[in-house]
């Protein structure tokens, strides 16, 4: 059963996921959210909520935590598969390794061990190895949704846009990502976009995570940004407008939290909504004149 970035441009990772520097932008998002703003939401956040940001990816739909009917005798080579999925979830990566390769060793046309092996790769930013596994897996396998979105993920952070673009395409067509997880792939193609200066191509898939996560503040920055760069002020000036009123508000839901976080932090977050407010007035004094 199936149960799982030309000048100035680069990309690195940070957190377990992409970042993004561009002269498009006058600002890291990625440098927003896994500085001040992932200390703060870790400190009275849920789980889902972190994996919805995507400051945490802790891969829960796509294979990790599945267990067999216990009635039913598991070969070995599952039964370790299995394994590595309960110690990648616990995030014991020696032990998870251990494991996929244990089934690899069993069972070396185990598709679904080879996308384990592949996902551990990239979540521990080894993107040249993950790449050759979840290949792998397509070949073994190729209706592995999931092989498609790390394959396209780590080729991204390869630099490799083209080629990640039409693996996430892929993984997007596949209709069986969980939303959170299609607003991931739909993002990591914009960022694609982005380095490929299609600019109105990323404006079309962030605003598919914003049809998503409405309340996912990175996505109105972004769209806001890139409204800016083809000419579209008044688009700009509405999402840089939700993006600070989603701040306001939930700084002030999590009031209590917050006056607990690093004061550096709240610094952070407070500086950026100062900023953005600055850009919201010469936005709207230039759309008034």
């Amino acid at each position: 059963m199936n149960c799982d970035q030309r000048e100035g441009v680069q990309l690195f990772r940070s957190a377990g996921r992409l970042r993004l520097i561009h002269p498009l932008f006058l600002h890291s998002t990625a440098d927003y959210f896994s500085n001040q703003f992932k200390r703060i939401a870790d400190t009275f956040m849920s789980m889902t909520f972190l994996l919805k940001t995507g400051l945490l990816i802790v891969l829960i739909s796509c294979g990790a935590g599945c267990s067999p009917d216990p009635t039913t005798e598991v070969a070995p080579a599952t039964a370790a598969y299995l394994e590595g999925n309960t110690a990648f979830e616990a995030m014991d990566y020696d032990e998870a390794m251990a494991q996929y390769n244990q089934a690899l060793g069993l069972d070396s046309t185990m598709a679904l061990a080879y996308e384990g092996r592949g996902r551990l790769y990239w979540v521990t930013f080894q993107f040249d190895r993950a790449v050759p596994d979840l290949t792998r897996a397509l070949e073994l396998n190729p209706d592995l949704p999931w092989s498609y979105y790390f394959r396209g993920a780590s080729l991204l952070n390869l630099q490799q846009f083209e080629a990640g673009m039409a693996d996430l395409t892929k993984a997007i067509a596949s209709e069986v990502l969980p939303d959170d997880f299609m607003a991931r792939a739909r993002h990591l193609r914009a960022i694609g976009h982005m380095n490929l200066e299609q600019y109105e191509d990323a404006i079309i898939d962030v605003s598919a995570c914003i049809d998503l996560e409405p309340d996912h503040p990175v996505y109105r920055f972004e769209r806001a940004t890139l409204y800016e760069a083809v000419g579209r002020p008044t688009d700009a000036i509405a999402d840089y407008e939700s993006f600070v009123s989603i701040h306001e508000h939930f700084l002030t839901l999590n009031e209590e939290a917050t006056q607990k976080a690093d004061s550096a932090d709240v610094a952070g977050i407070n500086r950026r909504l100062e900023e953005v407010r600055q850009k919201l007035a010469v936005l709207r004094e230039a759309a008034s004149s």
